[in-house]
């Protein structure tokens, strides 16, 4: 999958790709950057309404190519590192989402 990235798209935009290409998983954005292994807290997620615009301090544009085989812990480096965005993916677990903090070394296709 290759995520577009620039100020124009919304948040919804992002899930949205992602969620298609990965079904059980989903990926939230944060206003900053969760402590080494914790889930961020929940007040600092961003409505999935806000163009990357409004909130990114990086605005340079470009593609990211994520991959199933990538490890989830990369993927969410690589979007803030590479585009200063704070991201968390989700995987679907039965009946709620469950944050992939600790399983950060399995790829998407394992979560």
């Amino acid at each position: 999958m290759l995520l577009n990235i620039n100020d124009n798209k919304s948040i919804i935009d992002l899930q949205e790709k992602f969620s298609k290409c990965f079904p059980y998983l989903k990926i939230e954005f944060y206003d900053k950057p969760s402590a080494n292994g914790k889930l961020p807290e929940v007040h600092h997620q961003l409505p999935s309404c806000l163009r990357l615009s409004d909130f990114r301090r990086v605005h340079d544009p470009g593609l990211l190519d994520i991959k199933s085989w990538h490890v989830t812990g990369k993927v969410e480096e690589d979007l803030k590192n590479i585009f200063g965005l704070n991201v968390q993916i989700f995987r679907r677990d039965k009946d709620r989402w469950a944050a992939t903090c600790k399983t950060k070394n399995l790829t998407l296709q394992q979560q």
